[in-house]
């Protein structure tokens, strides 16, 4: 598994490398997408059992057993499973539905095919693909839920959210972001935003004790689950000066300070990298219960396969932008490709 993603990343690396600014014939052909789809589909459908949660989506396709599992996933997978009742094509299934949703909106909205796909592949593919699989189709809708969130169609909007929380109940934190600004930006407030969420932190104000409060029996059942997971110290820790958060620090202050210049040539900018802002201070202001931390800053920080080849934008750093694009797609390959690595080796 690992000897594949190297070789897929140095493929990617290559290609993204040598293509054009703002072409875009070559990959609006249908049956790129569709070769870059079955080859992330067949990586997915082959992952290796030692692989993070991969015996928890075993025993519920082969056994029906899932001691959490969402009602949209669970009759998704249902469904076929009247059909084939063999794991292998199920991780398949869910595969087809969670990258394809991923793959079309950064054919549609990417400024950069390839960087995109290198972003995804280094980062997105691995973390939510290969293991939080149901977080994977949530992630995806919540991209096309930005599409919604720019043209205010609220009705849409509300129908991706919904089934976003069908596949993972995390995904509630979507409904605020259709209230986010989408063409101007207080740049002062989204600088901020992150040294006042450590700064509250180092206080000891924390916010993400708070979903106790929320009375959704699903999301209070996932409350007790968390609270399980803290109990048995999995989990139970999380270093919010990690090296990928600081990296993600300085990409997101420089994509804000040039955002004026980046929204001229994309619309959807401007809605990026607030998200963007508010994914890295929410790992911090949720640290008080990691897992939902990590998942809730996740979800959100989906736009960064968008948001980071927008650098390419910026007039000075048409050439040099990709390179630095690259530089970063190769340090979060490192640390994801790193951790599932010492995880494998340790099942």
């Amino acid at each position: 598994m690992t000897i594949v993603l190297i070789i897929i990343f140095c493929i990617l690396s290559i290609i993204a490398l040598k293509e054009p600014y703002k072409e875009r014939s070559i990959y609006k052909k249908h049956y790129v997408l569709f070769i870059i789809w079955i080859l992330l589909v067949l990586v997915a459908m082959f992952r290796p059992n030692s692989m993070p949660d991969y015996e928890n989506y075993y025993n519920y396709f082969v056994y029906g057993y899932f001691e959490r599992g969402e009602f949209g996933f669970k009759a998704y997978v249902d469904f076929f499973r009247y059909i084939t009742s063999e794991p292998v094509h199920l991780f398949a299934i869910v595969a087809l539905l969670s990258v394809g949703i991923k793959l079309l909106y950064i054919n549609e909205y990417s400024d950069a095919f390839w960087l995109s796909i290198l972003v995804y592949v280094s980062c997105y593919f691995i973390l939510h693909d290969l293991i939080q699989i149901r977080a994977a189709i949530a992630s995806g809708v919540l991209l096309w839920a930005t599409k919604y969130i720019y043209e205010k169609k609220i009705l849409k909007f509300l129908l991706c959210a919904c089934i976003a929380f069908s596949f993972h109940y995390s995904s509630l934190v979507i409904l605020p972001l259709y209230f986010l600004s989408i063409r101007r930006i207080h740049k002062a407030f989204y600088f901020l935003i992150i040294p006042f969420s450590y700064l509250f932190v180092s206080i000891g104000i924390t916010l993400g004790h708070l979903v106790e409060y929320i009375p959704i029996n699903a999301i209070q059942n996932l409350w007790s689950m968390y609270q399980i997971a803290m109990r048995n110290n999995i989990s139970s820790e999380i270093n919010i000066f990690n090296v990928l958060q600081l990296l993600r620090c300085g990409m997101c202050y420089f994509l804000l300070f040039h955002i004026d210049v980046i929204s001229k040539y994309n619309r959807m900018a401007v809605l990026w990298v607030k998200m963007y802002a508010i994914s890295i201070a929410s790992l911090v202001l949720l640290s008080d219960v990691p897992v939902m931390s990590f998942r809730i800053s996740e979800l959100y920080q989906i736009v960064e396969i968008l948001l980071i080849p927008t650098i390419i934008l910026i007039p000075s750093y048409r050439k040099l932008g990709k390179y630095i694009i690259w530089i970063y797609c190769c340090c979060l390959f490192y640390v994801n490709l790193s951790s599932i690595h010492q995880f494998m080796l340790n099942a």
